[in-house]
């Protein structure tokens, strides 16, 4: 063979050349010889004043193009080897070529475009040289980033191209390497993917529901899946752990809310029997809002990320209670507080009992028993592992930790979560804790170490709060049950009344004593100061008696 140099007017295709079909040039064909000219000489014969073309007829379709367009002088010298010989010798030299021609592992092709960007070369600099699109530049430097092993397993055989796709979806090598080994050389897309992601749709619904913006400002790490079909392929979540717990948050955030509406409870279904899915709703707008406290709402959370609200939800022993259930006047001294306030009390009260609850580990065994099995409830039992050091994210993970503990170490683990998960009452005054009717509650409450939730409820119980929400009569009630012979002219400001009784509450329950409550969280066992009954009443029974003597005279 010789080396020459040819002009293109003088090249044709070799009629003996094999390859008849797909004879027009790729775009990465043609970005290669734009900018880098023809770097493997074409295979030729002679033929009169010209030549002919055995092997490299997609390169001079190419360069016939770029001439066409003017990207090619016509006259330039293109590189080409002489080769003597007949038609039945071009035909096998064009076979032969065409037989043991074999592209790249796809591993080496995305390794060498790799190291071109990490040797300076932009993704658009390669994208105008190899006539490769945008997207998969950036699919050959996800597979050429792949963990080692990861791409030793491709080269051997032991994992197909779309699986080794899969594994872009995660960034860390050492994960890669775990999961590979978890799934064996038998494995599918599907697999990885779940090994990575988790339970995709749940994440993706989960995704939807807290947000992107709201999961990336919490500094949650994403990635999209490079190799679906999609034009616009889906933001993935990486961060499992961190996207269940900003939902839960939201949730949390989001039955505040709607508590705050002044609704009896607020629950996801989640966190109800089954049967709820069929209990009885209203739309809101019929519900007055003086007649919320009457009902509850259920959140139901989709797959898809959609969120339901049931409103005007009655449980079934609420709707019996209530048929049968008349209002009823409360106790003497009774204290109008607002809504908001309700909310701060039961918080209040649920604090203490928590508190308590945590160190009373056969009462938490009995509460997690009795919130499971009747359905509902003060106790909604879930699991906030997210936060805990140990890991708990999987059962698998959890019941080898549990494992390890001995008895009283799981009774502790237990009472911890029972105490974790209470909710008492919600910002409506006829569903605080302790008020008439929410047996619930007070059951719970009345179950723990009376001497401790009294403390408890005295060290969490605002009193500056309370006062500066009720009325100067219920400060001067407060201030004469603390200190009887206090003077009250009755020309004192409702924030001096307020003041006064802050100061003498916090004084009656300092260093662990018995001081004052107010009628919301008191329990049976309440020993604290209280107000005397007016004696008001006694001259009008005398007066009675004696009326009652002159009829009978």
């Amino acid at each position: 063979m010789q080396l020459i140099q040819a002009k293109l007017m003088e090249l044709r295709i070799d009629p003996a050349n094999v390859r008849k079909t797909d004879l027009a040039p790729e775009e990465a064909l043609l970005s290669s010889l734009r900018t880098k000219g023809v770097l493997v000489p074409l295979t030729v014969r002679k033929n009169g004043d010209g030549y002919l073309v055995t092997d490299g007829g997609k390169r001079l379709a190419a360069l016939h193009i770029l001439a066409r367009d003017g990207e090619f002088d016509k006259t330039t010298l293109v590189p080409c080897m002489l080769r003597e010989g007949d038609d039945r010798d071009a035909a096998d030299i064009s076979l032969t070529t065409n037989f043991i021609r074999e592209s790249m592992h796809p591993v080496d092709e995305y390794e060498a475009i790799a190291k071109l960007i990490e040797g300076g070369k932009t993704p658009e600099q390669i994208v105008a040289e190899y006539g490769l699109d945008a997207r998969q530049v950036r699919q050959s430097l996800a597979l050429g980033r792949l963990a080692p092993e990861v791409r030793e397993a491709w080269r051997k055989g032991d994992l197909e191209e779309e699986e080794a796709e899969a594994f872009t979806l995660e960034p860390d090598h050492v994960r890669q390497a775990a999961i590979l080994k978890k799934v064996g050389k038998h494995t599918s897309r599907w697999q990885i993917r779940q090994a990575i992601l988790g339970d995709n749709r749940s994440a993706e619904g989960l995704l939807k529901f807290v947000g992107v913006e709201a999961y990336k400002a919490a500094g949650g790490a994403t990635t999209e899946d490079l190799f679906t079909d999609a034009k616009n392929p889906d933001v993935i979540a990486t961060d499992i752990k961190l996207l269940t717990k900003l939902a839960e948050d939201k949730v949390k955030a989001t039955i505040a809310k709607i508590e705050g509406e002044g609704w009896k409870w607020v629950s996801e279904m989640s966190d109800l029997p089954d049967s709820a899915r069929w209990w009885t709703s209203q739309a809101k707008k019929d519900i007055p809002a003086d007649k919320r406290g009457n009902f509850g709402v259920i959140i139901f959370r989709q797959h898809d990320g959609s969120v339901e609200f049931r409103y005007g939800v009655q449980k079934p022993s609420a709707a019996k209670a209530a048929d049968t259930k008349k209002a009823k006047a409360k106790a003497n001294g009774e204290v109008t507080i607002s809504a908001a306030l309700c909310g701060r009390i039961a918080t209040q009260i649920t604090s203490a009992a928590e508190s308590v609850l945590a160190q009373d580990h056969k009462l938490g065994l009995a509460v997690i028993a009795a919130a499971i099995i009747a359905g509902d409830g003060p106790a909604r039992i879930k699991s906030d592992a997210a936060n805990e050091e140990d890991d708990y994210s999987t059962f698998d993970k959890a019941l080898a930790l549990m494992r390890k503990k001995d008895v009283p170490q799981l009774h502790a683990i237990l009472a911890g979560h029972a105490a974790a998960s209470l909710k008492l009452g919600s910002f409506n005054q006829s569903n605080l804790p302790l008020a008439e009717g929410n047996d619930d509650d007070r059951a719970l409450l009345e179950a723990l170490d009376q001497k401790k939730i009294n403390t408890e409820l005295r060290q969490h119980f605002d009193s500056a709060d309370y006062f500066a929400g009720v009325t100067a009569q219920a400060c001067k009630d407060a201030i004469t049950a603390c200190d009887p012979k206090q003077p009250i002219t009755g020309k004192e400001k409702k924030s001096e009344l307020a003041k006064l009784a802050t100061d003498l509450v916090k004084k009656s329950n300092a260093g662990g004593k018995a001081g004052w409550l107010p009628l919301e969280m008191r329990l049976k066992s309440y020993d604290g100061p209280a107000l005397k009954p007016s004696k008001a009443a006694a001259p009008a029974k005398k007066a009675a008696k004696k009326t009652a003597k002159k009829r009978a005279a």
